[in-house]
């Protein structure tokens, strides 16, 4: 039943968007009356909530993945390789990333503004720790460039209209 619960809530979300959702469209959608819903969500927001959280950890895990099976490659191939990767995870499902876009608030507790941060810790890391003069003193003058440079695209592919993009050339 709460399967059924979010999958009718992601449904209504993408039709109708985050503020005209309610918990009625949602209980039609799922075939269960309003009482029932309400057995397991006490509002629209926790169902839409899991909906978002669900959806925000699959792409972080996607991401997460690329970011470690690019470690030891070199800077400007690991970084071609995770941008393509989130790419990818954000073009999976660009009506559902446009609504968490567009819709949803952005705060820095909020799962959105987690997100970014993760990404933006994963670059830094996985770029700095590959980037490291022999003497063991700090980021070189090349990391430090690679790291913005991804980091400023990453926030691009964040705010850009990612999800309007039909095809594009990797």
């Amino acid at each position: 039943m709460v399967e059924r619960i979010l999958a009718a809530g992601q449904t209504v979300l993408l039709q109708r968007g985050y503020d005209a959702t309610t918990t009625n469209h949602i209980a039609e959608a799922a075939g269960v009356s309003p009482g029932s819903l309400y057995q397991y969500f006490p509002d629209k927001t926790a169902i839409l909530s899991l909906v978002i959280a669900r959806y925000a950890d699959d792409l972080e895990a996607r991401v997460s993945r690329a970011f470690l099976r690019a470690l030891g490659a070199e800077p400007s191939v690991a970084v071609r390789a995770n941008l393509v990767a989130m790419l990818d995870a954000f073009g999976e499902n660009p009506a559902l990333l446009r609504v968490l876009v567009e819709q949803m608030p952005r705060s820095y507790d909020s799962r959105r503004g987690a997100f970014a941060r993760r990404v933006d810790d994963l670059m830094t890391t996985a770029i700095l720790a590959r980037q490291r003069p022999t003497d063991g003193t700090g980021p070189t003058a090349a990391s430090d460039s690679h790291v913005w440079r991804s980091r400023d695209s990453h926030r691009y592919l964040q705010y850009s209209n990612i999800w309007r993009l039909k095809s594009f050339k990797r």
